[in-house]
């Protein structure tokens, strides 16, 4: 492809510039034959010393915009540096950070002969230029020429003719109709995932059947090359930056398996408000970070800060990176979204494989349900033909959903030959016989839309009374992420929570005495309703230190780590949830005399959760543990809060604690940042 080509393909040229069609109206005059004068050749090198003459002038390596292409931040100590940490991103040696003498080291690549520029493309990035190629700088930086052309009045025709497949192809596969910012719901058992995941929608203007054709589309991901490293090693290395991260280019629908499908996570689509112009701009720089990496955080340069940082390089109106706090956190991105106006044209939900089962069924009875168990037992006997056909399609329907939501590992991962493969083509044979089109499915959009939920970090402070003889204490409490299933409920699962450095503090008034009651690294809380079609077990884990109150005097701080699990039991749309589970602890040191280092117990634990409005959520539970080593061998404590939010981001909370030498009740205010 040749550089007019390319130019045209990014939009970059006028339509002035471009031959004007003829008029069907007029009728040709015959007029005499102007005189041309042919236009001077300008050299490559004069067009180089003019450009750069000019962004001398126009100091244009302060533009926002050309930062931004840069991925350039302000450093601890002042200056800029950028975050890409790929050689091949920068032209001169000392880009990284120095954007001036990127810009000219870009300028003077642009009009230098074809060949044989330095180019060491990160080969792990699936749509970076190819390896084996000598890429011409125009072809590796089409966002840069297309800004710089803006910017500086490049002169086109002193570019060098290059070719430029690789872009090409990359071009014809992504180019977009609009471009939406997708939100895959939260995964407790990913630690990657825990917090939800963001990914960008190149929506192709394809329909079929006069719907979008969304499974052709293309999705642009960024995220850590991670391996077979366990969670332990992910925790410790995501949040010390010892992970690569980078943006993949990927089909849809591979999304859409491994999320909707193979992980039951509902996604939600924003689609955001660009030109034309802004999403060519977008895509072109979308190929640029295809040639570099990142050190990836995973509390805050993670998949939704640098999805950002590349948004922001469409429109220089745009602020998004700077309304994100710390940490930073998937659904943080979309309520950045709403702090720009107009930036988003409309929300979509597509559920998940399981939501789409659990819709499905409540639309069933108890004898179709039965006529499912019988189907899905002897799937080649099928149903009985003197069943109405209506009945048939709907068992048959929910059946294929219950295979492919019960079998979804084998029938995505695994082999051909497995027996999942089998049974759902039997079914399958079975629902094509019958010639007779599906009713349409309503799948209720649930409240967990991620951008009106309450914000991450929490504050509280509290005043109350200790063992309630007049003992007076304050308290303050504070959380650095996410969500406990007391809080607000709106925009978060309804039965599941994860903790991310909580902590509280108690001030004894009259006593005169601090103490630090609780300081947790991770809490988590998983809780799956007990269903017909959905056993799964509940779990809970969680470590950090804590104050213990078993003895009157004795207060000791002890870490702890606790795994446990159980069972759930829910109402219809989950308003009221119950859970029991078995819970094994370590805590440790002691310091009573006698004591092991260490104690390990087991023992029950349990909650109840009513959520009488979004807003409103009243949430109890409690612990007993039996330690049969220990002189001290049983510890129990209970919990019951009341919370109110009120006005936005601000919540009442009413909340008893009890333990065996300590009895508290408070009265406080949450604040949610």
């Amino acid at each position: 492809m040749t550089i007019l080509p390319l130019f045209v393909l990014l939009g970059l040229l006028e339509p002035a510039l471009q031959p004007p069609a003829p008029s069907l109206d007029a009728a040709p005059a015959v007029t005499p034959a102007p005189v041309v004068t042919p236009a001077p050749v300008v050299t490559p090198a004069a067009a180089t010393a003019a450009a750069l003459h000019r962004a001398q002038a126009a100091r244009a390596w302060e533009d926002p915009v050309w930062r931004r292409l840069l991925h350039l931040r302000g450093g601890f100590f002042g200056g800029l540096s950028s975050e890409a940490d790929g050689t091949s991103f920068f032209l001169s040696p000392v880009g990284h950070d120095d954007p001036e003498a990127e810009l000219r080291a870009t300028v003077t690549a642009f009009y230098a002969p074809e060949a044989k520029a330095p180019f060491a493309p990160n080969a792990k990035a699936p749509f970076a230029p190819n390896a084996t190629a000598d890429e011409h700088a125009i072809c590796k930086f089409p966002a840069r020429l297309i800004f710089l052309s803006a910017k500086l009045g490049l002169d086109l025709g002193a570019l060098p003719r290059v070719t430029c497949s690789k872009f090409e192809e990359f071009w014809k596969r992504a180019e977009p109709h609009s471009i939406s910012l997708i939100f895959s719901s939260y995964y407790l058992n990913n630690p990657a995932s825990a917090f939800g995941h963001t990914f960008l929608r190149l929506n192709k203007d394809r329909r079929v059947k006069g719907k979008p054709a969304e499974l052709l589309d293309y999705g642009v991901d960024f995220s850590a090359t991670v391996g077979d490293d366990n969670a332990l090693i992910y925790a410790m290395k995501g949040l010390t930056g010892l992970y690569a991260g980078q943006f993949k280019l990927v089909p849809f629908f591979y999304k859409v398996r491994e999320y909707n499908d193979y992980e039951s996570r509902d996604l939600w689509d924003y689609e955001l408000e660009l030109t034309r112009s802004q999403m060519t701009l977008l895509v072109a720089h979308l190929w640029e970070l295809g040639s570099t990496s990142f050190d990836y955080y995973y509390m805050t340069e993670n998949c939704s800060y640098h999805i950002l940082g590349a948004l922001e390089v469409a429109n220089p109106d745009l602020e998004l990176i700077e309304h994100l706090g710390w940490p930073v956190l998937p659904a943080d991105t979309l309520k950045v979204l709403r702090k720009n106006p107009g930036l988003t044209r409309g929300v979509r939900y597509r559920p998940s494989l399981r939501s789409t089962l659990d819709a499905r069924l409540k639309t069933l009875d108890g004898s179709d349900l039965d006529l499912i168990d019988e189907l899905v037992s002897h799937p080649k006997v099928g149903l009985s033909a003197a069943l109405p056909t209506e009945t048939r399609v709907r068992v048959l329907d929910a059946a294929i959903d219950l295979v492919e939501a019960r079998h979804a590992k084998d029938l995505m991962v695994g082999g051909r030959d497995l027996p999942a493969h089998a049974l759902k083509q039997q079914i399958l044979e079975h629902r094509a016989a019958l010639k007779l089109a599906s009713a349409p499915l309503d799948t209720p959009v649930p409240d967990s839309r991620p951008d009106l939920g309450h914000d991450s970090v929490r504050l509280g402070i509290a005043a109350g009374l200790a063992d309630l003889q007049g003992g007076r204490q304050l308290s303050a409490s504070f959380r650095l992420a996410l969500h406990e299933l007391a809080d607000p409920a709106r925009g978060y699962p309804e039965s599941a929570a994860i903790e991310f450095l909580p902590g509280r503090v108690r001030w004894a008034v009259d006593e005169a005495r601090l103490s630090l009651e609780d300081l947790g690294f991770v809490r988590i809380l998983s809780l799956t309703p007990m269903r017909r079609y959905n056993r799964q077990v509940s779990w809970r884990v969680s470590a950090g230190a804590l104050t213990l109150h078993e003895h009157a005097g004795k207060q000791p701080i002890v870490a702890s780590g606790e795994v446990g699990g159980g069972v759930t039991l829910a109402t219809s749309g989950n308003f009221l949830t119950a859970f029991l589970l078995g819970d094994f602890a370590v805590q440790g040191p002691q310091l009573e005399s006698g004591d092991w280092p260490a104690r390990l117990g087991i023992g029950p634990s349990g909650g109840l959760r009513l959520r009488f409005h979004p807003d409103l959520v009243w949430m109890t539970g409690g612990q007993s543990l039996y330690f049969p080593l220990q002189p001290s061998t049983l510890s129990w404590r209970a919990i019951s809060t009341l919370r109110w939010q009120f006005a936005s981001g601000v919540a009442l909370d009413l909340a008893g604690r009890l333990h065996p030498a300590l009895t508290e009740l408070e009265l406080g205010v949450m604040v949610y940042l």
